[in-house]
């Protein structure tokens, strides 16, 4: 999880459209669906489903992950939930389990 100033200087529509835009730019022909709305604790955002390698020293590994975004009171929150692929069902409950029950409060 990461807190941040929003610096999009935009929020509502405005906000969750260019959340988007960053997270099809970032992840592009590696996610696995279309950028998803969700809502965490009352409060909309986006979020991404995506696939991909990661090296390590004996070689590379499949992972799958989410990465969701949100605004409250002006500070953009990232939520990222990622593990091995072969994990992927077990990943998608808990990372399902965990954002239905987050608030999002500083």
């Amino acid at each position: 999880m990461q807190v941040a100033p929003n610096t999009t200087g935009v929020s509502g529509e405005e906000f969750l459209n260019a959340a988007a835009l960053a997270l099809f730019r970032k992840y592009g022909n590696r996610l696995l669906d279309h950028i998803d709305t969700l809502q965490v604790d009352g409060r909309p955002g986006v979020e991404a489903a995506y696939q991909r390698e990661l090296p390590f020293a004996t070689g590379t590994v499949q992972v799958t992950g989410w990465e969701a975004v949100f605004l409250v009171d002006n500070q953009q929150w990232t939520i990222e939930v990622l593990g091995r692929s072969e994990y992927r069902a077990e990943l998608e409950g808990i990372h399902n389990e965990f954002l239905s029950h987050f608030t999002l409060t500083h």
